[in-house]
């Protein structure tokens, strides 16, 4: 969010993939409405959140979903991970963190895209999830679990990549007709 920018752009213009470890989904949205088009036509990939803490919930939800459709036929409707353990923490979150809030705290609009579970599929929606901001009692695994500090990003992440997943499905299926 703070020094993406340039090398963001030069990526689409030279038509090479980006890839990094971002978390912040208000500025992810703003690059994905600034270049998808130019990126598509340039050939240029954008990969968000492509890191350790985010990596295992996409993979995760992406072979969940891959299993369910092999026994029952179709994916199923909800995937919930969890973390048991984290040891580390990158200095790369609070910055992140600070950043986000300061750019909500100049612009008061990103309050509504920071709220939005569906922030970066533009026109693309989904049911309704889970706040995911207090501890909850899981009735599947009979304890209580305490927020992630990651899953309000990672649960984005994974609506994008299911969204990009389906909209490339449909093209490959259109094209082999």
């Amino acid at each position: 969010m703070l020094y993406g920018n340039e090398l963001l752009a030069a990526c689409v213009a030279a038509g090479v993939d980006y890839f990094d470890l971002c978390g912040e989904p208000t500025w992810m949205r703003q690059k994905i409405e600034q270049h998808e088009a130019a990126a598509k036509k340039s050939g240029a990939r954008i990969v968000f959140s492509c890191g350790y803490d985010s990596l295992p919930f996409e993979l995760g939800v992406f072979c969940a979903q891959e299993e369910a459709k092999k026994a029952f036929s179709a994916p199923v409707s909800r995937v919930k991970g969890r973390v048991r353990e984290m040891r580390a923490r990158s200095p790369g979150h609070g910055a992140s963190m600070r950043a986000i809030f300061e750019a909500a705290a100049k612009d008061l609009s990103l309050v509504t895209l920071l709220r939005d579970p569906f922030v970066l599929t533009p026109g693309f929606d989904g049911p309704k999830q889970p706040l995911g901001n207090r501890p909850v009692f899981d009735q599947d695994l009979q304890t209580w679990t305490a927020p992630f500090v990651m899953a309000n990003i990672n649960t984005r992440n994974v609506h994008r990549s299911n969204m990009l997943m389906v909209f490339l499905t449909a093209r490959i299926s259109s094209t082999t007709r």
